[in-house]
């Protein structure tokens, strides 16, 4: 029997958890959030999420929370990778034969999630992965075009025990690397995933607290341009790496944020 555990990594961006769970949670049999009180560079987040996560759990939609405390012996992406490495030991202890780590900014549209998770069991694909859409401030504005790599979708649960820098067919986040084995990458027509990046109530506490974005000039600039944008009037948008052109859609997932 299939069983399907996601393993949530949480510091920021608690805003839009919740939203990311209803995508899928019909779809998953066990969910757990794997969140830690200081950032992977031992910095402390500028308000505290536990009350709203603590509010969720009884809405049915997580079966588990834990704690992650990063040891500041080690870089951020190794902490990262530990981090993730936590909710893989849960899913496992939890008789999940198949996983998916995410972060809370990652949405799924349901049916596409269904049908390829479906495939997945079906195929018995060993690792799957799709490419994403990234969206900036609002659920109507994504990057134009597109960015060209991957996000690991679901993995079949093996005797490997914990993420590892080897080898992938396609450019993916390095704390996600798992077994290869047999493997399928998803066009964007059959599944994609719907990055909420650069969409935040405070864009500054995503950038600073991130593994890949240290400058701190940049980050400033970024902030800047994020909070005087006008998804009306600007034709461009600002991201780490560099202006980019955007599309307006139609919203998807109802995510209204209220800025300050």
């Amino acid at each position: 029997m299939n069983k399907l555990g996601v393993a949530y990594n949480l510091f920021t961006g608690i805003e839009l958890l919740e939203h990311s769970i209803k995508c899928i949670r019909k779809e998953v049999d066990y969910i757990c959030v794997v969140y830690s009180l200081t950032s992977h560079r031992g910095e402390e987040p500028k308000n505290s999420f536990i009350d709203e996560l603590i509010e969720i759990k009884p809405k049915g939609l997580i079966n588990e929370i834990i704690e992650y405390i990063p040891d500041k012996n080690k870089s951020a992406k190794e902490n990262e990778t530990l981090q993730r490495n936590l909710g893989l030991q849960k899913c496992k202890e939890n008789k999940c034969t198949h996983f998916a780590t995410m972060d809370v900014d990652e949405m799924y549209m349901f049916d596409e999630f269904k049908k390829a998770k479906d495939d997945i069991y079906l195929n018995k694909y060993d690792m799957t992965a799709c490419q994403m859409l990234s969206y900036y401030k609002y659920d109507t504005i994504i990057v134009d075009p597109p960015e060209e790599y991957y996000v690991p979708f679901i993995y079949k649960i093996n005797n490997i025990d914990r993420f590892e820098e080897k080898g992938f067919p396609v450019i993916v986040d390095g704390t996600r690397k798992y077994t290869i084995g047999k493997y399928k990458l998803y066009k964007r027509d059959e599944l994609q995933m719907h990055h909420f990046t650069y969409v935040r109530k405070d864009i500054r506490e995503k950038l600073k607290h991130s593994c890949t974005f240290t400058d701190e000039e940049k980050i400033n600039k970024i902030e800047a341009h994020y909070k005087r944008f006008n998804r009306f009037n600007d034709d461009k948008i600002l991201t780490f790496h560099g202006y980019s052109n955007f599309k307006k859609i139609n919203s998807r997932f109802n995510i209204k944020l209220k800025y300050d």
